[in-house]
């Protein structure tokens, strides 16, 4: 019985560190919300994690100026902050990088002007947009506050 125990603890040891998670860091200005730095089309920018987002999306301003291609949607509507708005499919980005990982997301773009202001105004940075749910879930990610990381086991 102790030799199957003892086996047992073993494996369940081996399995244990055999387990091998990515982390990136983020900011957490005044200890409040959740910023992300990653690169998009070869810039870097900062990304507000937003777990109640339900989608990710780029303020329309900020992808001209990181020369993104971007069309309307037809019919299109999003809501959320500020209200109900035009939104804009963003063409052509395929990846986000963060440290050396890479990841794809799909963004939309909307007029996200006065939450860009608002969030500089009050925590002196400057955000491309909001990463939200969709990717969070996509690639399984865990907010670790205590270490101010995003985890995900590979």
């Amino acid at each position: 019985m102790k030799k199957y125990l003892i086996i047992t603890l073993l494996l369940l040891n081996i399995s244990v560190k055999s387990q091998t998670f990515i982390s990136h860091d983020f900011i957490q200005p005044k200890n409040t919300i959740p910023f992300i730095k990653a690169k998009i089309n070869n810039k870097w920018a900062y990304f507000l994690l937003d777990t109640g987002a339900g989608s990710s999306i780029l303020d329309v301003g900020q992808v001209r100026k990181y020369k993104l291609d971007f069309s309307k949607i037809e019919d299109g509507e999003f809501s959320g902050i500020g209200g109900s708005k035009e939104y804009y499919k963003v063409l052509g980005v395929n990846n986000l990088i963060m440290d050396d990982e890479e990841y794809f997301l799909r963004f939309n773009a909307v007029d996200l002007n006065a939450l860009v202001k608002d969030i500089y105004d009050i925590y002196g940075v400057d955000i491309l947009g909001v990463i939200g749910s969709d990717f969070l879930s996509k690639y399984e990610f865990n907010l670790d506050f205590s270490n101010n990381k995003i985890v995900r086991k590979i």
